[in-house]
């Protein structure tokens, strides 16, 4: 069963919304199983998202930011952003590559690169549950 963490930072405007509304989202898909957590709430080294297949992270917060740089290599896990407005997101998407994650776009008619809204959020997380579902599985055949 494929794992979602969605990460927030409560002191910034709406975002608690639209990560509860990505939930929602990813939690529609099928044997999905989604947390979500305010960044405040991680253990400080980032042993916590070993757990997680996919993560979800709130680029409107520096916090969050500051977060995923020290929790070191992400490799292979699928990356997907959320914000407010006017959020530098090329800077945080350079440091999802950097970490290893497969970044994943909100996908055709989304207009954005990250979800801004409840509507987008769930949107969202539902695509990324779907996406982060078909990759564990193939991974699970161990194909030569």
């Amino acid at each position: 069963m494929p794992k979602t963490l969605v990460i927030f930072d409560t002191s910034i405007g709406h975002t608690r919304a639209i990560a509860e509304a990505l939930a929602d989202g990813a939690r529609s898909v099928r044997f999905s199983e989604v947390d979500v957590r305010e960044v405040r709430t991680l253990s400080p080294d980032g042993t916590d998202l070993a757990a997680y297949d996919a993560i979800a992270l709130d680029a409107s917060s520096a916090v969050v930011v500051q977060f995923v740089e020290r929790a070191g290599p992400l490799r292979s896990k699928v990356g997907a952003l959320f914000a407010d407005a006017g959020t530098d997101l090329l800077s945080v998407l350079a440091l999802m590559g950097r970490a290893g994650m497969i970044i994943l776009p909100p996908g055709a008619g989304a207009g954005a690169l990250a979800a801004c809204d409840a509507a987008s959020g769930r949107v969202l997380g539902k695509r990324l549950a779907d996406v982060t579902g078909w990759i564990t599985h193939a991974r699970s055949h161990h194909h030569h």
